[in-house]
């Protein structure tokens, strides 16, 4: 499965239409907080299960998003954070999370 399209709303979520024509949310905090990057995975596991993540606008606002050969999408955030790859399947197990509604 994989993105047919992709659209952001500022500071609130990515919209994404799949190819099995399904929709889905993601809200952006929650595409943030799930970075699948090596940094935000070990920090992650440092935080307590109470942790509440709470981001900044520029930690929120996406400058680019790029398509990663026929499997990821590589999301350029505010901050210049830049190293997290949503394989496809990932983005998708976020985006069916209620907590994007």
């Amino acid at each position: 499965m994989k993105p047919l399209k992709i659209n952001i709303e500022p500071l609130l979520s990515m919209n994404i239409l799949w190819d099995n024509d399904n929709k889905s949310t993601v809200r952006l905090s929650n595409l943030r907080n799930e970075c699948p990057c090596a940094d935000c995975v070990s920090e992650k596991s440092k935080r307590s299960n109470s942790y509440i993540p709470i981001f900044s606008n520029e930690q929120l606002i996406i400058t680019e998003v790029k398509i990663t050969g026929n499997y990821a999408v590589n999301v350029i955030w505010g901050d210049g954070h830049d190293t997290g790859f949503y394989v496809y399947d990932y983005l998708y197990s976020i985006s069916q999370n209620v907590n994007n509604s």
